[in-house]
């Protein structure tokens, strides 16, 4: 069994919107929709946290209904937002994922729950494909390495007790990360497991990516 802290408290700056992207709607559904569907109907998910800003906390109420789930208000930061939504966890095995990054499968779900058997604590990432560099002053400085970087995703997976110890240590010293397994890993100085995820779970950021979750979803 486990619970589900779904962070939906962002804006929709980078996609050229006036409002959050996770109500963006295709098809006649919002975005937080399709992320919430797999955890409302996988029977080990006995909860599912929503983290939403105080300007949709109302509107996200009375458009997410189901009795498994919490809507409950997020801080000024990604971080502070998951960290409030652990608070309302009480299950031994928390997954966190995006609420902008609704094509996630159950498939998905199954492999970050089943590595947990294995490991302290997961993220699904795809490896990268281009090359990357490094540059400055619009000057290439070097390559990374592309056999061994890869795109983190959601969501990812922890003992609620590790996850919560990391957090309080990043509050603790004022530390920022944009994600759980960076987090995780410096302030706690464990390992995170990857498991293989694929392009389609994409996070909606730009025009471009509404456009493509348009055809997946």
């Amino acid at each position: 069994m486990y619970s589900a802290v779904i962070v939906a408290a962002g804006k929709g700056t980078r996609a050229n919107l006036t409002y959050n992207k996770v109500f963006h709607e295709i098809k006649g559904k919002h975005l937080i929709e399709f992320t919430i569907r797999h955890f409302i109907n996988d029977e080990s998910c006995v909860k599912i946290i929503v983290v939403v800003s105080i300007q949709e906390f109302d509107f996200t109420k009375k458009l997410l209904t189901s009795p498994k789930i919490e809507v409950i208000l997020g801080g000024t930061t990604r971080q502070e937002s998951v960290y409030l939504g652990l608070k309302q966890v009480s299950t031994e095995i928390v997954l966190i994922h995006d609420g902008a990054r609704p094509n996630i499968k159950p498939e998905f779900i199954e492999s970050v729950l089943n590595e947990l058997s294995r490991s302290r604590a997961v993220t699904l990432a795809i490896p990268v494909k281009d090359t990357l560099n490094i540059v400055k002053n619009n000057i290439i400085e070097s390559t990374i390495d592309r056999s061994t970087t890869f795109q983190i995703q959601t969501p990812q997976g922890f003992y609620l007790t590790d996850i919560q110890k990391a957090h309080e240590e990043a509050y603790k010293h004022h530390h920022e990360y944009t994600d759980d397994a960076s987090l995780y890993m410096n302030e706690i100085q464990l390992d995170v497991s990857v498991v293989l995820g694929d392009e389609t779970n994409l996070k909606a950021t730009t025009q471009i990516d509404l456009l493509i979750l348009e055809e997946l979803l």
